[in-house]
């Protein structure tokens, strides 16, 4: 079956990092061999401005597209990356992006072959992982001058009168070009599809921006 969507695979990767000092490129390999196994994807490309990385890229067959540098620092929204992206190459209007994170290295093909499958299914704008919150927003305070403030206004008690909260995650996300614009900072907005991931699932998303997470991640893989 011919699908409607151009899908591609974007990795951006900027070459600096303070916690883990260049973990982009100690952890590319972990994405890299993902994408390159299962091609699911039409075209992968390393968006970054790290020319290691290019090279990396290259021995898998991806496209490198070089970041600028004002768009290489930490302050930079993930949306504002692909809209430089999109801005300069052309890609095809049918185009679905999806965005592969190199510190979340843990990956299961099924779980993509069903995000896309759905995306083309349901001609979807944009996709986004969920998983259930470990703190209720309701229960949630910030401190000002040494009082407390709840970060929403309630007088509940019981657990049960909670609703069930979520959290997003970029371990599946994926847009259509023309929705980008629409889309916040974190790539999300009101027509979101959103996938529920297991308790399971949940428990294996380990992003790596430590050593110590390096260490807890290698250790699971052994397993």
């Amino acid at each position: 079956m011919t699908n409607t969507f151009n899908h591609i695979a974007v990795i951006p990767a900027r070459k600096n990092s303070k916690s883990l000092p260049y973990k982009n490129r100690i952890l590319f390999k972990y994405t890299a061999d993902f994408l390159k196994k299962n091609n699911l994807f039409d075209k992968v490309y390393v968006n970054s401005d790290d020319i290691v990385l290019k090279k990396m890229g290259n021995k898998y067959g991806f496209i490198f597209f070089k970041r600028k540098k004002e768009l290489a620092g930490d302050r930079t929204s993930i949306k504002d990356v692909f809209l430089d992206m999109i801005s300069k190459i052309k890609f095809k209007k049918n185009t679905f992006i999806w965005l592969f994170y190199i510190p979340l290295v843990y990956k299961k093909k099924i779980d993509f072959e069903k995000s896309i499958k759905l995306v083309e299914k349901k001609k979807l704008k944009s996709i986004c992982a969920f998983k259930k919150s470990e703190t209720h927003p309701m229960t949630c305070w910030y401190i000002k001058k040494n009082k407390p403030f709840q970060f929403i206004k309630n007088d509940l008690f019981r657990r049960q009168d909670y609703s069930e909260a979520y959290s997003h995650h970029h371990y599946i996300c994926g847009f259509n070009i023309k929705t980008l614009i629409k889309l916040n900072n974190e790539l999300i907005f009101k027509n979101t599809y959103p996938i529920l991931l297991d308790n399971l699932t949940a428990k294996k998303l380990i992003e790596v921006d430590t050593y110590d997470e390096f260490k807890k991640f290698k250790k699971m893989i052994r397993k």
